[in-house]
């Protein structure tokens, strides 16, 4: 059986553990060591390369969201990101910075792109990505929060609608990202909530 420990420590390597994050890139890390073992790569190539290449999305999603309004600018705007000390560090470190930030920034253009939508096919779109971005990092979960009052306080439609539309996407949010920090606040450490000091 598999136990719940609330703080895990390994003494062997003074590595501390307390799962405030999704298990997005941990299970990443999983996946390649599975797939890696066969063949005795003890790398990581693959999960260093996740900063650089969601940085590159981040650049890409600058680019292609301003080259709408003007292509130099669009342009411009994706170089002045890139040389900016704080996105070069953040790149080229081994981070999860960049992975968490485009998927929050990518779930909030997508909602805008497809506002104008109003079907579940399109929420659950937004919801998925919402919850990915959650699974990734807890910042998330409140940007996810965010969005969901916001989406009911600026929907146009019926009141009806607008708290079915809510409940759904929060459904979808839970069922893609927010499960694990619901299962960790009620059943586990208390998440971030025992971190948070009230002065």
């Amino acid at each position: 059986a598999i136990h719940y420990v609330a703080h895990r420590f390994n003494a062997e390597n003074n590595f501390y553990f307390v799962g405030l994050h999704g298990f997005s890139f941990p299970l990443l890390s999983t996946l390649e060591r599975f797939l890696d073992m066969p063949f005795g790569v003890e790398k990581d190539l693959y999960l260093r390369s996740i900063t650089g290449y969601y940085g590159l999305l981040i650049l890409m999603l600058v680019f292609h969201v301003l080259q709408r309004f003007n292509f130099l600018l669009g342009f411009i705007a994706a170089i002045c990101l890139f040389l900016t000390s704080g996105f070069f560090i953040t790149v080229r470190e081994f981070h999860i910075d960049t992975y968490r930030i485009f998927f929050s920034v990518f779930a909030i253009l997508a909602y805008i792109r497809i506002s104008n939508e109003r079907n579940y096919f399109y929420l659950t779109i937004i919801g998925m990505l919402f919850g990915i971005a959650a699974f990734i990092h807890s910042i998330s979960v409140f940007i996810c929060f965010a969005f969901l009052l916001a989406f009911f306080a600026f929907s146009r439609e019926r009141i009806n609608i607008k708290i079915l539309y809510s409940i759904y996407l929060f459904i979808t949010m839970i069922v893609f990202g927010l499960l694990h920090y619901i299962l960790d606040v009620t059943m586990g450490t208390g998440w971030l909530l025992q971190t948070i000091k009230f002065y």
